[in-house]
């Protein structure tokens, strides 16, 4: 999505290298917004190498509200206490 709004590429790629490489070839992209699915930490590692600032996004809303990014080392009980609203 551009500064307009307008989607500039929509797709899927395996969660590889290859894959990662070639569906973001030709795009001069620093920011990647991707959805927030059960196996999106592979993915977003793998972007996060490469430069790219990710957002983390819970795609069932009109806007893209990013979502919260637990560490490696937070418990699924605190994913969810911090998902909660106040």
């Amino acid at each position: 999505m551009d500064e307009t709004g307008s989607i500039v590429k929509e797709g899927k790629f395996e969660n590889i290298k290859d894959g990662i490489d070639g569906f973001f070839s030709g795009f001069a992209v620093t920011e990647v917004v991707m959805e927030s699915t059960g196996f999106w930490w592979a993915v977003y590692e793998m972007l996060e190498a490469r430069g790219y600032k990710v957002i983390l996004a819970h795609l069932r809303a009109d806007l893209i509200p990013e979502s919260y990014i637990p560490t490696k080392h937070e418990s699924t009980e605190t994913c969810q206490a911090q998902s909660k609203p106040s």
